[in-house]
């Protein structure tokens, strides 16, 4: 399939476009500000989506279509996965009814629940919609953090390194050199082999932080301090709290820097210790998120 955007004259792909949205007054709200990409197999237009900005990290998939016949042949993931190559290091939302089959389908291609609109389609539509027989109410929202990596192997550990050395020097005041060199040492070794690691990258893919998890709690989450206050310490927590589902982080009580960010989000200070887990004289603040 190959895919290309459209400037000119959009309206001519109506009949694809209304197979993602069937109400014309509403494609008219974001086709004209959108960018309208149009996917073609063997020179035939099959395939459409509309990308609007929401916001300097956020973009949002107004609509995407197939066209029937071509339908169930991988050709919306592979628009999708386009779209990511697209707008790299951005947030990608999408919006859609609460249908069984297409919320699989944004979930196999990564996607997580975001948030819901109740009675969206009731409230805009002039008539009643519906998708595999189901009548929509509420709008679904869905998205996925194009910058976010897992990585599930050694080949970038160095890289991680550095960042964690870089924010541990600008934020642990309290480590000695010898402090900072017996971490440095475990944490490829030792700590991050048994954890989930995650990596988060700019627009020009440059790895700006990484976040390691295990199945309970947030075990690491590092920013460079070139990009502190730049959101990406908020975009890998998304990950960890509304998508992984994690809810309780430690924190050295001597870097008020990282009890503010997890205060500041939602968590609590539920217990601490007077040592770190290694045994040095390093309170920890033992954290939790509150459920509102």
């Amino acid at each position: 399939m190959e895919i290309r955007l459209e400037t000119i004259n959009k309206k001519r792909f109506l009949p694809l476009l209304l197979i993602g949205d069937e109400q014309e007054d509403m494609i008219d709200r974001y086709l004209l500000s959108g960018d309208l990409y149009v996917g073609a197999v063997s020179g035939r237009d099959m395939a459409v989506c509309v990308v609007s900005q929401t916001g300097r990290d956020a973009v949002e998939i107004k609509n995407i279509a197939v066209s029937p016949s071509f339908q169930r042949q991988g050709y919306g993931k592979k628009m999708i996965q386009w779209i990511e190559k697209r707008y790299p290091g951005r947030i990608i939302q999408l919006g859609t009814g609460e249908v069984p089959s297409t919320m699989n389908f944004y979930k196999a291609c990564g996607f997580s629940f975001s948030h819901r609109i109740p009675d969206f389609f009731t409230n805009h539509y002039d008539h009643e919609i519906k998708e595999d027989g189901i009548v929509l109410k509420d709008m679904i929202c869905f998205q996925k953090d194009s910058a976010i990596r897992e990585f599930t192997d050694t080949a970038r550990w160095q890289e991680l390194l550095s960042i964690w050395e870089a924010a541990v020097r600008d934020s642990h005041h309290f480590l000695s050199e010898e402090d900072i060199a017996f971490f440095r040492e475990k944490i490829p070794t030792e700590y991050l082999p048994c954890l989930s690691v995650f990596g988060i990258e700019n627009e020009q893919k440059e790895l700006c932080g990484f976040m390691a998890v295990s199945d309970e709690m947030i075990e690491m989450l590092f920013i460079h301090p070139s990009v502190k206050g730049k959101g990406y310490g908020s975009r890998l927590l998304r990950l960890a709290t509304k998508v992984k589902g994690l809810r309780r982080v430690d924190v050295n009580e001597e870097n008020p820097q990282a009890l503010a960010f997890y205060q500041s989000r939602g968590f609590k200070v539920t217990g601490r210790d007077a040592t770190d887990p290694s045994g040095k004289p390093f309170p920890i603040l033992h954290m939790s998120l509150q459920k509102k």
